[in-house]
């Protein structure tokens, strides 16, 4: 929905991404945001036309949040997105030109680096213990605190035991 920012849980979000919530009104996001009118609309997925790292390492959250992830996707072309997604994706040739359509559509979702959300609504993310994180440089700060880093600056921040992390 415009103008609002939403609550995702890890299973929402699995299931937004995999097909089984088609619609901004579904009871699993209804749930997660009771003070939220949700508009009986299909949810549009925006998604970079290329499996670039970061929708790589997008799709691996997905398969980690839901290990039931990978068994919908349809393997017929690239990149590779679940059978029951297709009809309602747009590919955009970029972050910014994925940012580019949030701004200017309705009842869209989309995955892009935290750095190019730029003035966008940017979902609060329920962790495994319940809490809500809203991505912030504060919370991105957190998790990474203590972290050890591969020499390919790459580490993995799921599920961040530090404290608003």
């Amino acid at each position: 929905p415009v103008g609002v920012s939403l609550v995702l849980s890890q299973t929402a979000l699995v299931r937004i991404f995999d097909g089984r919530v088609s619609s901004w009104d579904d009871s699993t996001l209804a749930l997660l945001n009771p003070f939220i009118p949700m508009p009986a609309a299909l949810i549009t997925i925006v998604v970079p036309g290329s499996d670039d790292e970061f929708t790589l390492a997008f799709k691996q959250a997905l398969g980690r949040f839901d290990p039931t992830w990978g068994a919908t996707q349809d393997t017929t072309d690239q990149p590779i997105w679940p059978a029951a997604v297709r009809p309602r994706l747009i590919f955009a040739q970029s972050f910014v030109h994925a940012a580019s359509l949030m701004e200017t559509m309705d009842h869209v979702i989309s995955f892009i680096p935290f750095s190019g959300a730029g003035l966008l609504n940017v979902a609060s993310l329920e962790d495994k213990t319940g809490l809500q994180v809203q991505p912030t440089d504060s919370s991105v700060g957190l998790a990474t605190a203590g972290v050890p880093f591969e020499d390919s600056f790459q580490t993995d921040l799921l599920d961040s035991s530090a404290e608003g992390a």
